[in-house]
């Protein structure tokens, strides 16, 4: 069942650090409405690649750092491929550096910034900041999401500001003559846009849970409320215990999904989306196994398998992979450099077991978990 074999050692080299200069710290807004940092950096070549902008996490992140705008910065492409600003230069300081601070307005709507006490994220709470819609938009075509792949983030721009597209529901009335209209589309370019958006009906249920943009609702998120509720109908009317209660389901996932489905205007989406007919029943599942009941969450690196395939040997069994730690959390899997899972779940009083646990449970129930 290893991916590799024992004997083998793999060696990873210290990737490229080059210095070049920080001319600017910039903000987007996220679909959720985070405010995400990014630097403006004097484009540099590291390893083949020109690197001039590269993401800063957080105001947090900025401050450990001690990032100032005209700082001279070393920057590296994290595994190779990431643009990643490392520290600053300290030594080539001249003392006309800018101290960074987040605007306090959003610079998309103007809307005051919050800013959460439980993480290091700044939010736009305005959920009709056209920067928010505008993500949301481009996340609902996105592969994970409805797949729509005749449609990209270039031609989700042009149907927003042609004032052909506000909400997602707006795809499902689109015409060949509007796509014509689009710069750049020819006749079969719209034909394959109408197919795309054709073929989304039929996709998944939690799917279409994912592309609607809740807050916390990830892929997996999005697959336990689909299986533990099964339909639309279900999931908007259930309480916020009943949502808790699901294995996996934490508090903080649980008050957004049921806070999303009390909104007017989000059930006025979902009444618009039935009309179009997409899918939005999941076909109950029966589980059997082994490990009926129990939730698992994987952290750190695993050494003898990737982690899907681990996610998924346990889903064979019966197992369920939750969204998080949490009291209800049957077992974390500790693997190399954990994070901050780890320190939660010895709080909580979560079962916590190694890697080789794991292995040993699935050769016990003959499981393969790759090759």
């Amino acid at each position: 069942m290893a991916r590799d074999p024992r004997w083998a050692i793999a060696f990873k080299y210290p990737p490229t650090q080059v210095a070049t200069q920080l001319l600017d710290i910039r903000v987007n807004i996220g679909r959720t409405g985070s405010v995400n940092p990014w630097a403006m950096l004097e484009p540099i070549n590291i390893r083949g690649v020109t690197v001039s902008r590269a993401a800063l996490h957080n105001e947090e992140d900025i401050q450990r750092k001690d990032l100032r705008i005209g700082d001279w910065v070393l920057v590296q492409r994290a595994g190779e491929v990431i643009p990643q600003v490392v520290k600053p230069v300290l030594e080539r300081r001249t003392g006309g550096e800018e101290v960074y601070h987040l605007p306090e307005q959003c610079p998309r709507c103007g809307t005051t910034i919050v800013h959460s006490p439980e993480r290091a994220m700044a939010y736009c709470p305005n959920t009709n900041c056209p920067a928010r819609n505008g993500e949301g938009i481009i996340h609902f075509v996105s592969k994970g999401a409805m797949d729509i792949d005749s449609i990209g983030e270039k031609t989700c721009a042009q149907l927003m500001d042609a004032g052909l597209i506000q909400t997602v529901a707006d795809f499902y009335t689109l015409t060949r003559d509007q796509l014509l209209l689009l710069e750049g589309t020819k006749e079969k370019s719209a034909d394959n846009m109408l197919a795309g958006i054709e073929a989304s009906k039929k996709r998944a249920f939690y799917r279409l849970l994912f592309g609607l943009n809740i807050r916390y609702v990830g892929e997996k998120t999005a697959q336990l409320l689909a299986a533990a509720f099964t339909d639309i109908e279900h999931l908007m009317v259930a309480s916020e215990d009943d949502i808790i209660n699901v294995p996996g389901i934490g508090p903080k996932i649980g008050h957004s999904v049921y806070n999303w489905f009390q909104e007017e205007a989000n059930c006025a989406l979902v009444e618009r989306l039935k009309e179009a007919e997409l899918n939005m029943r999941e076909e109950p599942k029966t589980l059997s196994g082994p490990l009926v009941g129990q939730t698992f969450l994987l952290t750190g690196r695993l050494t003898t398998m990737t982690r899907p395939d681990a996610e998924e040997a346990i889903k064979q069994l019966g197992g369920t992979i939750a969204t998080g730690v949490s009291k209800k959390l049957s077992h974390l899997i500790v693997g190399e450099d954990a994070g901050s899972k780890l320190e939660k779940a010895q709080k909580a009083g979560v079962p916590i077991h190694d890697e080789q646990w794991l292995i040993d449970l699935f050769n016990e129930n003959q499981v393969n978990a790759g090759t």
